[in-house]
């Protein structure tokens, strides 16, 4: 009898335990199969009533879940998220039935009206394969009016009030739209299948569904879902949708749309081909196609897991995204492959400079979890013309083919054999060469800081040629034009003697600005430039140390050889030179040390990941500290914001340049900022220099 009696009190204590109240702000003791039906009752009543909560539960090989009381598929829920929020929720739910999880997370939920609303998520999961959570909206607040009277206001869905008597008190513009094709009525029951069960369930659950009457003239029916109006006890908010209109939207979209990124697909570009080839201000000569491919993929999926390859995905198709003008269409066609649309370009120069940019965006971190990984891209650039545009494709896998054959990490172009581009670059030369002969271009100053004072150290020379049609050109745009066609040399000398002249003017004017030219590869290889620099030089009567020289990292690789010589001759006659674009190519500190520079540039590429990016940070710390090492000048380029200044005076950088301190500006504002340096010798570079 005593052990029947133990027995009962161990099973009631067992009893109140597993039906126990459980508070859901307190989400680690909340397990979905342990409330008693009165508690789940509840529990929905609030989420519903509130329209800020959301209860789910979900059992790993029933591909169901069930949110606020009603099953729905995981993929439908899925994909309710915003594209950009969910391939990480996808991770984190993956790892959730991997192991037991508790996890905070924040996503954008689609809701009925077809607007995003913040959700904060608290979750976990059991080695039973239960998985649970409660999300809850953010606040969501206009002019102070709560979620449901912002939905009946502004959606263009339809949506009612009603009473509790079935008396719809308010209509809004787009029911009465509907209702035009219907018997108007203000009797909810004449538009609806409310039988008691519908109002009971309102009462119990805090939320309701029930179908639109005979609706042939539409040709379907609409669902009426309806809750609680916040703040009232009386009244309801009814939204009228059409399911099957809903989820032709989500075909439309993801017919048009890649799931992952949400970025165009392939069907997006085939549409966008078709009508550009019916425009009749179609130009030929002005469209290419790039292909961006991520160099081992496969090795990240493995590495990484497929959450985290997705992960890399969306983030790449962001970057891409951020991409101007000339593209003017992303596309994620499948996989790890992207197409890009390039329209208005001009010129071959200025098509290469885009995937040159592209290059040094897949070069940058990316954050996958906890960790920073680096990776490549094969790139492949193709011009069309108009017979080609229905094989757009076809020639861009060419050109991306060509560079994954050269073992990725480049681009490669493909032009037409025969084509109008091919004229238009003939015809782009001749205008070089009228502009060369007739001294038509023209010199920029970006200026320098030095990071300890704040004062105008310096200032590098950037060429500009004021094309009649195209409008201003930065040398980016037909220096390989030059280089190509022979111009190179009569540029590059055309430019020293701007250069010198610019620098007499500054020195007459009692400024000690020294200027920097940048040489081309091509000019790398004539062994009597820097005997030709010293001699304007001392022609024009200027201090030695006013004028220096800065190379790229490519010309140093591509011409050892010349190089070194020229290197030499520039220090035997005291002209400073600087190694441009440090870290960018290929060379390395070893050069440094063997060559004799004065100078080190550091490549923008490193600098504007560097305040999120400790890894990046420490990487400039060390490039830093090794050239002070080696009596070497340090130059950061690319300084765009205020953090990234003072992070390189942390870390005792010497000067630097950058939108942020001062862009590119004619000679006689440069002169005008060295005038109001002089009275202003201690005020921050951003606030005296930068133009208003």
């Amino acid at each position: 009898m005593l052990y029947l009696i133990i027995l009962n009190i161990i099973f009631a204590l067992v009893l109140y335990w597993w039906l126990r109240p459980k508070p859901v702000a307190h989400f680690d003791n909340l397990r979905h199969h342990s409330l008693s039906n009165l508690q789940h009752t509840r529990l929905i009543h609030l989420t519903s009533k509130h329209q800020r909560l959301q209860l789910w539960c979900y059992t790993q090989g029933k591909g169901r879940v069930l949110l606020n009381g009603q099953s729905y598929s995981l993929l439908s829920l899925i994909k309710k998220i915003h594209p950009q929020e969910r391939a990480a929720y996808l991770a984190n739910l993956r790892q959730a039935c991997k192991q037991p999880l508790v996890w905070d997370i924040r996503f954008r939920w689609r809701c009925p009206a077809g607007h995003y609303l913040w959700y904060s998520e608290q979750g976990q999961s059991w080695a039973d394969g239960q998985l649970a959570g409660v999300a809850q909206a953010e606040q969501q607040v206009i002019n102070e009016q709560p979620v449901d009277t912002l939905l009946f206001s502004q959606s263009d869905q339809a949506c009612i009030i009603f009473n509790t008597q079935g008396k719809i008190l308010k209509k809004n513009p787009a029911y009465e739209q509907m209702e035009n094709k219907l018997t108007r009525s203000n009797e909810l029951q004449e538009h609806f299948t409310c039988d008691a069960s519908f109002w009971q369930q309102l009462s119990d659950q805090g939320m309701a569904h029930c179908l639109q009457k005979d609706a042939v003239q539409l040709g379907f029916r609409h669902q009426l879902d309806a809750w609680p109006m916040t703040g009232s006890d009386d009244q309801f908010l009814g939204l009228v949708r059409n399911p099957r209109m809903q989820q032709l939207k989500e075909h439309n979209f993801l017919s048009y749309n890649h799931p992952l990124t949400g970025l165009p697909n392939r069907q997006s570009l085939h549409h966008h081909l078709q009508k550009l080839s019916h425009e009749k201000e179609f130009q030929a000569d002005r469209l290419a196609i790039i292909m961006v491919n991520i160099d081992h993929f496969g090795q990240i999926n493995s590495l990484y897991g497929q959450s985290g390859g997705d992960e890399l995905l969306i983030q790449v198709g962001k970057r891409l995204a951020t991409l101007g003008s000339p593209i003017t269409l992303v596309c994620h066609l499948g996989g790890d492959e992207f197409a890009l649309l390039a329209e208005d370009f001009h010129d071959i120069g200025r098509l290469r400079l885009v995937g040159e940019n592209i290059l040094n965006l897949s070069r940058q971190d990316f954050i996958l979890g906890n960790r920073a990984i680096l990776m490549t891209a094969s790139i492949g650039i193709a011009t069309i013309n108009q017979g080609q545009l229905s094989h757009s494709l076809a020639r861009g896998h060419d050109a991306l083919k060509s560079a994954r054959q050269a073992d990725g990490n480049c681009l490669r172009l493909l032009q037409q054999d025969i084509s109008d581009i091919a004229t238009n670059a003939i015809l782009f030369e001749q205008d070089l060469r009228h502009a060369i002969a007739d001294q038509k271009l023209e010199l920029m100053f970006q200026p320098q800081f030095e990071l300890s004072s704040g004062n105008i150290v310096g200032a590098e020379a950037l060429l500009r040629w004021p094309h009649p049609e195209k409008g201003l050109l930065s040398a980016g745009a037909f220096i390989e034009i030059a280089e190509n066609s022979g111009l190179i040399r009569e540029l590059g000398l055309q430019v020293i003697e701007m250069a010198c002249l610019s620098q007499l003017a500054l020195h007459s004017s009692g400024h000690a600005c020294p200027i920097a030219i940048n040489l081309s590869s091509k000019q790398m290889v004539d062994d009597g430039l820097p005997d030709y620099l010293y001699g304007r030089i001392q022609h024009y009567q200027i201090p030695v140390r006013l004028i220096s020289i800065e190379l790229t990292e490519t010309s140093l690789v591509d011409n050892m050889d010349s190089t070194t010589r020229m290197l030499e001759r520039f220090q035997e006659l005291e002209i400073d030179v600087s190694l441009d674009d440090f870290g960018s190519g290929y060379a390395s500190f070893k050069y440094l040390a063997e060559l004799p520079f004065n100078f080190l540039k550091i490549d923008r590429s490193f600098i504007s990941p560097m305040i999120d990016n400790p890894r990046m940070r420490d990487l400039v710390s060390i490039m830093i500290d090794m050239a002070h090492c080696m009596e070497l000048r340090v130059v950061a380029e690319g300084v765009e914001n205020e953090q990234q200044y003072q992070a390189l005076k942390e870390l005792e950088c010497d000067q630097a340049q950058g939108f942020y301190l001062g862009r590119p500006m004619p000679l006689s504002e440069l002169m005008l900022q060295l005038e109001q340096q002089q009275h202003n010798t201690t005020v921050r570079p951003s606030q005296a220099f930068l133009p208003q």
